[in-house]
């Protein structure tokens, strides 16, 4: 059996196509035992990602165990800085030599500043490569001499202190003129201070760019300064360059170019900046081109610098007229002027994330650049949502900062809050006022049980502390808190509080206090808040702690009922909030406006409320507020009943919301699995992106870990008719007047599912698409849907479809992204020894390009027939995947594995990792303490199946008809279930109510008709051209695959 998997088995391909009038005695005896239809399940193609972790500029995990330090890191206010003059001399060619050495600038500043108090001692940041001369002068008597006592001293770690001392008194009243002569570096090694990147010219040369990211504390190693955020001021820049280097960027506009004393340079002098922090400092010297934002979007210029063949092909245009019109739309909606005389986005190949220096934004490709051509519509709502994150920082972050980092909170998860609303104004299509609760609330929440967690004002003091802080609770969850509270404040109080906060604190450093108090004096304007109570002591109680409330309804009597709150995942925690409450009901399903019906307070854990309990009731309606919610099983029945029976009743967010609820509360062990999965049963209606996005979520793990054919079954059964009544409604056909935004996306996620599950709705669509691009050859696939129909192509299709695909991989060009998706469809092929094969071709580089081969690998390690050959390949030829990808290192090993830690979910596949690595330790040194972890995703993969997928799989197969089977309560009034409220308010007891059974009721719920259309019985009716591309004979499967082995 062990050779089947090598390439000399005619078995790779051909048993995809075997048609089945063809007997297995009839081939030769090794292909005997593989004519079973394959056991498998194509890999979805679509990534369900959410957050924004490629913004995160340096996030290691393990919080929860750096140490509290003391404040000596901080500068603590001691020093005022008012201005910087500061000349680059930038050293980048070979030929500089003679000046000085490559990669270094040459460096003069003069910081104007003021000490906070009379003092001898200056300390600041430095931490440049050589510092030459020091000079202190007393701007307000020129004739005073200051000399410096000693040498200046260093303190040699992370705090990069510099420390000079003066044989004089410096007093507050006066102005100093500090100037140093120095040198430092263009880092080769890293994307911090001043760093080098470049990229390829038409004519095939490297083109350098010398390029900033001083985010959190690297303006120290271009200059010295006082580097925190807290400490403002002018910046006045030029840089000395060679002219061959046409494209100079400072934050502010050019003032004058002139040529400089050496010949063949130029100085750059631009116009002095508005007030700014030192991380905000950026500059850039290369030969980018431009292209500027229509005319009259801005009233100043608005321009994205790419590298000459970007800018030619258009990437540029779609950025630099939508930042234009975001800076608009912001300036209007919060009442400020933009300040800065230009704006400008620039992309820097091979940079990892995005950065809102203040007029000058430094972006990565996919973050900045689109080519209607090519890019799909999730990457054009990505790159939207990331530029107008990095607008939002113009507003939130630059004009305001943050004191200091442990309120990093106030730039981003404000600029992630804004930029929502940014997109939503600018680009409704993609319904971000919605989106905003997948893509920040639902995946923060997650995030905010996680061992990463940590209170949104967190306490970072060094500086691998600051960096440990960009993360999903500090931009997602700070996001939500700001959503939560613009919907308890409503809208247009909130909105007036931020344009106080903001024309107020102009310029200047803040504290959250300073926030909070422009939001009270808006609030009490508007008599927002319940009496005696303050903007500050309810978002304390959202900041200062970590995690989230869950909130419990249950029935108290026939005619009230109990709301109550405990710590999520901890309900012997005392930590308690101040949780605002929207109500609505069966009688009043719509909710009017998102003011609170009643408040939770953080010292009184629970309330009673009027109702009548034989009608529904949900709260936190349309999920105003950032917490769970859980209904006893009276109320999760009537709920039950209402979707089953009309789920409109019910709003797109609250339909949402209640279906990510209760997912994670099973997963958490407080409801049963079967409890969440019964609130799916009403799917044969649903149409709201917001809704599909948490079932897609949801479902892909247990999706992911499906193996046998009674799973993958249960989920092709249950899933079917929901899926392809929601893509009658929304359309199967490419309407592009239709499908945009995120309606194209909800469209594109359909058909993904579709045709993984290969559904009869997919693969019908994909052979017609198949069809239409073997007869001509520049047809093209819709974007959208490209790498879902490619490998559904690829998946009915062997060896022809992988031949294609293979024809359309070699002949697309590097840059187009399409290349990798055709490349990727290969990974969809149905068997192990199909895949195995394609692994083989993988480390053929005549067949796929060297630097796309491990990409292969993990793509494999998706479909779960493509595990087993993964895991075979590594223990044949693991030296091969060393030397041909790995160039004699084992890292390609680690990244395979890693991909298998995502998927795989079986003790055999584990037991034969394991033994590899035990088997192969020779050749695993570098790397074998690396992939425990992954060992232990494995381990977690197989705990998981164990607890839940079982229950999941059983119970879809016991409702796969489009018949919803849940039940309901019945006319009989239940049987109250009270709450202890006569604990100690000041113990803050934990509420208790019954246990969330599987069994809610037992009335059957109200039926659907079963869809005569795109019924998965049916079978696709195909013409006699289509159905040789099913089942070509074996006399031509023969003779391809000689064909195919003389090719490669």
């Amino acid at each position: 059996d062990s050779d089947c998997y090598k390439s000399d088995c005619l078995v790779h391909l051909f048993n995809n196509l075997l048609p089945p009038t063809v007997q297995c005695p009839f081939l030769h005896p090794l292909l005997s035992g593989y004519c079973i239809t394959p056991v498998s399940l194509s890999p979805l193609q679509i990534e369900t990602a959410h957050g924004f972790p490629g913004l995160y500029k340096k996030s290691p995990h393990g919080i929860s165990s750096l140490p509290k330090l003391s404040p000596r890191y901080r500068l603590n206010d001691s020093y005022i800085p008012h201005k910087y003059d500061l000349e680059l001399h930038v050293l980048l060619d070979e030929e500089d030599s003679g000046i000085g050495t490559q990669y270094t600038v040459r460096g003069k500043v003069a910081i104007n500043f003021s000490p906070a108090n009379p003092t001898s001692v200056i300390t600041m940041h430095s931490n440049v490569l050589e510092i030459y001369t020091i000079s202190v002068t007393n701007l307000n008597d020129t004739t005073e001499i200051i000399g410096l006592v000693g040498e200046p001293l260093f303190s040699g770690d992370d705090r990069h202190f510099m420390t000079v001392t003066t044989d004089v008194v410096l007093l507050p009243e006066n102005r100093y003129e500090m100037t140093i002569i120095y040198l430092a570096p263009i880092s080769t090694t890293s994307w911090d201070g001043l760093y080098l990147s470049y990229y390829t010219g038409t004519d095939g040369t490297m083109k350098r760019i010398a390029t900033t990211q001083m985010q959190v504390y690297h303006a120290r190693q271009l200059f010295p300064c006082f580097d925190e955020p807290g400490l403002k001021a002018v910046f006045n820049l030029k840089v000395i360059h060679k002219m061959n280097y046409t494209t100079v960027l400072g934050n502010s506009d050019i003032a004058t170019v002139e040529p400089f004393s050496i010949p063949g340079w130029n100085k750059t002098t631009f116009n002095p900046t508005v007030p700014m922090s030192t991380y905000l400092f950026a500059t850039i010297v290369s030969d980018l081109d431009y292209i500027e934002a229509p005319e009259g979007l801005a009233n100043f210029p608005v321009r994205t610098y790419a590298p000459p063949p970007v800018i030619a092909r258009g990437g540029g245009n779609y950025s630099a007229e939508i930042a234009a019109k975001l800076l608009t739309f912001f300036d209007s909606y919060f009442g400020t002027t933009y300040r800065m005389p230009k704006m400008d986005s620039v992309h820097i190949p091979h940079y990892n994330s995005a950065m809102e220096n203040y007029g000058l934004n430094i972006y990565r490709e996919d973050y900045l650049i689109y080519y209607p051509d090519e890019t799909l519509e999730t990457g054009k709502n990505l790159l939207t949502t990331i530029i107008s994150h990095e607008l939002a920082h113009q507003n939130f972050g630059n004009r305001v900062s943050c004191k200091w980092w442990d309120e990093l909170w106030l730039n981003e998860g404000f600029a992630t809050y804004v930029s929502f609303l940014g997109v939503d104004a600018v680009r409704p299509e993609f319904r971000h006022r919605e989106f905003i609760l997948n893509d920040a609330f639902q995946y923060s929440m997650k995030v905010d049980v996680s061992a990463r967690s940590h209170p949104i004002v967190n306490d970072a003091v060094t500086p691998d502390q600051v960096d440990s802080y960009f993360t999903g609770i500090t931009y997602e969850k700070g996001a939500s808190v700001n959503r939560m509270t613009e919907n308890f404040l409503t809208e247009p109080t909130y909105r007036r509080g931020l344009q106080y906060y903001l024309s107020n604190k102009t310029y200047q450093a803040v504290t959250g206090d300073d926030l909070f108090h422009y939001l009270n004096v808006a609030a009490q304007e508007d008599n927002r808040l319940p009496e005696g109570v303050t903007v500050k002591r309810i978002l304390d109680s959202w900041t200062l702690q970590k995690s989230h409330p869950l909130v419990r309804v249950s029935v108290r009597d026939r005619d009230s009922v109990y709301i109550s709150q405990e710590r999520y995942a901890d309900p012997d925690s005392v930590a308690l909030w101040w949780v605002p409450v929207t109500v609505v009901t069966q009688d009043a399903p719509v909710l009017e406006n998102w003011i609170p019906k009643i408040w939770l307070e953080a010292d009184v854990p629970i309330k009673i409320m009027n109702h009548d309990i034989m009608k529904w009731i949900m709260v936190n309606a349309d999920a105003t507020g950032y917490y769970r919610v859980l209904y006893d099983d009276w109320f999760t029945g009537l709920i039950i009943k209402q979707l089953n029976s009309d789920a409109t009743k019910i709003s797109p967010l609250s339909r949402s919301q209640l279906l990510d609820d209760y997912f994670n509360l099973a997963f958490l062990g407080k409801v049963e699995i079967e409890t969440a999965l019964s609130l799916t049963e009403y799917l044969d209606q649903e149409d709201h992106f917001v809704v599909w996005e948490v079932v897609f979520t949801q479902l892909r793990q247990g999706y992911i870990f499906a193996q046998s054919q009674e799973e993958i079954d249960a989920y092709r059964n249950y899933l079917s008719s929901s899926l392809n009544l929601a893509l009658e409604r929304i359309g199967i056909e490419q309407n592009d007047t239709v499908h945009i935004g995120a309606a194209g996306i909800l469209r594109s996620k359909l058909i993904d599912w579709a045709c993984a599950l290969r559904l009869n709705s997919c693969t019908s669509y994909a052979l017609q698409h198949y069809a239409a691009w073997q007869e001509g050859e520049n047809y093209r696939i819709p974007r959208d849907i490209e790498a879902s129909i490619t490998c559904s192509i690829v998946a009915n299709n062997g060896i022809n479809g992988t031949i294609f695909m293979l024809e359309k991989y070699n002949t697309t060009r590097i840059e187009n992204p399409a290349k990798l998706r055709y490349l990727n469809a290969l990974a969809c092929l149905k068997t192990v020894q199909a895949l195995y094969y394609v692994l083989e071709l993988a480390l053929d580089d005549s067949v796929i390009e060297k630097a796309h081969a491990l990409l292969v690998f993990q793509r494999v390690a998706m479909n779960n027939q493509g595990r087993t050959a993964v895991i075979e390949f590594l223990k044949d030829e693991h030296r091969m995947i060393i030397d041909r990808i790995g160039g004699g290192s084992a890292e390609p090993i680690r990244a395979i594995i890693a991909s298998l830690g995502q998927h795989v979910s079986r003790h055999k596949d584990l037991d034969e990792l394991l033994q590899f690595v035990t088997d192969k330790a020779a050749d695993l040194v570098d790397i074998r303490e690396s992939l425990y972890p992954y060992f232990n995703m494995i381990r977690s993969n197989i705990a998981w199946k164990i607890r839940f997928g079982k229950s999941i799989y059983e119970w879809m197969t016991e409702h796969q008809t489009t018949q919803p089977t849940g039940t309901v309560p019945t006319s009989t009034t239940p049987t109250s279930t009270t709450p202890d409220v006569t604990a100690s308010i000041e113990t803050s007891p934990t509420v208790t109510t019954p246990t969330v059974t599987t069994s809610i009721a037992t009335t059957t719920l109200s039926t659907f008709s079963t869809p005569t259309t795109l019924s998965e019985t049916t079978p696709i009716a195909t013409t006699p051209s289509s159905a040789t591309l099913i089942y070509p004979s074996i006399t031509f499967l023969i003779s391809a695959f000689v064909t195919v082995s003389k090719l490669f």
